[in-house]
């Protein structure tokens, strides 16, 4: 992963997961997206969805799998996120789909983007560096490789 856009792991457990990421004026996509009126790109949105359902995959399979993402559904974009501003994104498993997250991402109160993800588990070690996802783990959780953060989703 070049762009990691989560910053912390706010609750896991083998249904769902949430993340947060601090929209920052440094953003490298900034330099050539909206140069003076910078918005956080679509794109880059549904990116952070991706990269939480990997993390997520991680944790469940005791870092066996990750996810290739085959389709984006239903996506729709409410409100723009600007630098200053964290967005919460919450991903939760369909239980009819095992391979299929809800995702809805949030400022505050203000829903910004809901949609669907669907994909397929792959081995980890077939596209990651596990030795990076480890250290990315334990700093999005700040806690050792494989140990939940305190909270689960449900308290989120």
């Amino acid at each position: 992963m070049r762009l990691l856009l989560i910053d912390k792991i706010d609750s896991i457990d083998k249904n769902c997961i949430v993340g947060e990421k601090y929209v920052s004026f440094n953003e490298e996509i900034f330099e050539y997206h909206f140069l003076r009126n910078p918005i956080m790109p679509a794109a880059m949105q549904i990116e952070m969805a991706i990269q939480l359902i990997r993390v997520h995959n991680l944790y469940v399979s005791d870092c066996k799998d990750s996810f290739l993402p085959i389709e984006v559904k239903n996506f729709k974009f409410y409100d723009v996120a600007v630098p200053g501003e964290y967005i919460i994104v919450k991903l939760k498993l369909n239980d009819n789909c095992p391979e299929c997250y809800q995702v809805e991402g949030h400022i505050g109160d203000r829903k910004i983007f809901s949609g669907k993800i669907v994909g397929n588990k792959i081995q980890a070690k077939k596209i990651h560096n596990m030795e990076f996802m480890r250290e990315y783990y334990e700093f999005l959780v700040k806690e050792p490789w494989r140990i939940a953060p305190r909270r689960n989703c449900s308290e989120s």
